[in-house]
């Protein structure tokens, strides 16, 4: 008999009511045959999270190899202060010190208290979010043997996007369960990892999860065998976009269009002398016919090599935090977008770039079940271009940017004259040749 796995959800030395009573019930269309749009994924396992003991004052989480105990304290807790990344990394580091943790592991089940806790920052948004890689020191209560874990901790400033991405991966952990003892790793090359979560600390705002190991494809660009891993990260996000779950954030062709009116108004306001590239700019958009997604799916919302982790043969998804239902193009369009980034840094040449995206579109093309037009993904990587990459370099640098934002607005003028062009239909394959070409326009980065 293959042996299980354990990094699967386990609850060690356990009666069957008890594993009831502290586990959140498996939602019954997480692996049902019904169509991915039937039911509210997000929906059902909120209500079988708060139906359970996960949000009670005594409560224990089994996930991995981890048993997490903690008896929140029944004092009102102050307010966090997202102001300042020292103040919420202190705060993190008492409420981990305070609270009793008990370490099970497998096999015979061991009892473990924490003897310390560092906390080191990651990145922090300053009034959104902080991101910090938690060093648990845990000690044998019977041998005093120590032994660290590291766990990632994240706070958000909204108690609700807490609760709501501790919603997220829970239901992606069901729908994505690890490679099982026995299974071929050529079958499993392409499947979707992501973090596993651990604990759901409201009192302040944090989702616990594990870390995953490996580094970034943005880190690892110098190393890289470019044709695979990159192929293997169009395949991945082909195998997420299938995923039967759905999320309330929605991102439609409505919103977008809004959101890009609104955006290029802000950078009138910001930049004066590129009123005129914006006018024209909007006045091209507003010819184009819109892109029309019949058929929403679950969209990472900011799918990029840095959020992409390459641990050996498989590749790990992170940043989840902007899941929604839309159209798949997006996804693509971003990926395509933070190279044009890359190239414009001079991170990447134009020659890789193009190889990275060939090799990405090869692997999504071949895996995805829904079939995208080169013009769809033209229509949103415009927008794109604009109301992510024009707009970051507005808000870091305020007025002095005109002349780096009118370098994408170019280009994303020059992405919606090939989308005008460009009939219904066309298949995703001819996409490489439409795009156009960053070192035409000149560096942002000057």
């Amino acid at each position: 008999m293959a042996q299980k796995n354990t990094n699967t959800l386990t609850l060690p030395s356990i009666d069957a009511a008890s594993q009831q009573r502290l586990v959140a019930p498996l939602p019954a269309h997480a692996h049902s045959a019904l169509p991915p749009y039937a039911a509210s994924t997000e929906a059902a396992i909120r209500a079988s999270l708060h139906s359970s003991a996960h949000f009670s004052d005594q409560k224990t989480f089994h996930f991995g190899q981890f048993s997490l105990n903690p008896y929140p304290t029944r004092q009102v807790a102050p307010a966090l202060d997202f102001a300042s990344r020292d103040k919420l990394t202190e705060r993190l580091s008492a409420i981990l010190l305070s609270e009793k943790f008990i370490y099970i592991g497998f096999g015979p089940a061991k009892a473990m208290k924490i003897a310390g806790v560092t906390v080191e920052p990651l990145r922090f948004v300053a009034g959104k979010r902080l991101t910090a890689r938690c060093t648990l020191r845990l000690q044998n209560k019977n041998t005093a043997a120590l032994q660290s874990v590291n766990i990632i901790a994240k706070l958000f400033s909204d108690e609700r996007k807490a609760d709501q991405i501790y919603c997220h991966l829970t239901a992606l952990a069901r729908i994505f369960p690890p490679q099982q003892a026995g299974e071929s790793s050529s079958q499993y090359r392409f499947a979707v990892h992501i973090p596993k979560p651990i604990a759901l600390f409201r009192q302040i705002h944090a989702v616990l999860m594990d870390e995953m190991a490996g580094s970034s494809l943005k880190a690892q660009l110098s190393d890289l065998e470019v044709s695979s891993s990159m192929y293997a990260a169009g395949a991945v996000l082909a195998n997420f976009h299938m995923a039967k779950m759905r999320v309330e954030r929605q991102i439609s062709e409505c919103g977008e269009m809004a959101r890009l009116h609104g955006r290029s108004v802000l950078i009138q306001a910001a930049i004066a002398e590129s009123c005129p590239d914006v006018s024209a700019f909007l006045r091209t958009f507003d010819r184009v016919k819109p892109v029309k997604c019949a058929f929403p799916v679950l969209l990472h919302g900011s799918y990029k090599l840095s959020h992409i982790f390459q641990n050996e043969q498989n590749l790990a998804l992170l940043d989840l935090d902007s899941m929604a239902m839309g159209h798949p193009a997006y996804d693509i369009a971003n990926f395509l977008a933070s190279l044009y980034s890359l190239g414009a840094r001079s991170r990447v040449t134009e020659a890789m770039r193009q190889q990275i995206f060939h090799n990405f579109l090869s692997g999504y093309s071949e895996h995805a079940l829904q079939q995208i037009s080169a013009r769809e993904v033209l229509w949103y990587l415009a927008v794109l271009l604009v109301t992510k990459k024009a707009c970051k370099l507005i808000a870091r640098t305020g007025g002095s940017s005109a002349e780096r934002a009118h370098t994408f607005f170019a280009l994303a003028q020059q992405t919606l004259d090939r989308c005008v062009t460009l009939q219904d239909g066309v298949a995703l394959e001819a996409l490489p040749a439409c795009l156009p070409v960053i070192s035409e326009l000149g560096s942002p980065y000057t």
